[in-house]
């Protein structure tokens, strides 16, 4: 099953990547695999920060 977050479903997975993180605020893209680092790609989750830092969109596309 699908995890639920804030309006959106993550798919089952056992690994994650995050990149473009800095020190003020969290990753700007999440992607989200099944089988480890070089598994399947299942979904890739965006998000965008305001000028506060705060998590100001979030945006998944399932690829399966």
């Amino acid at each position: 099953m699908a995890h639920p977050t804030s309006n959106f479903l993550i798919p089952d997975h056992d690994f994650q990547a995050h990149s473009g993180m800095t020190a003020n605020h969290g990753p700007l893209v999440i992607e989200y695999k099944r089988g480890g680092p070089t598994g399947e790609l299942l979904a890739t989750e965006t998000i965008t920060y305001d000028g506060n830092n705060q998590i100001a969109t979030r945006h998944i596309v399932w690829e399966v």
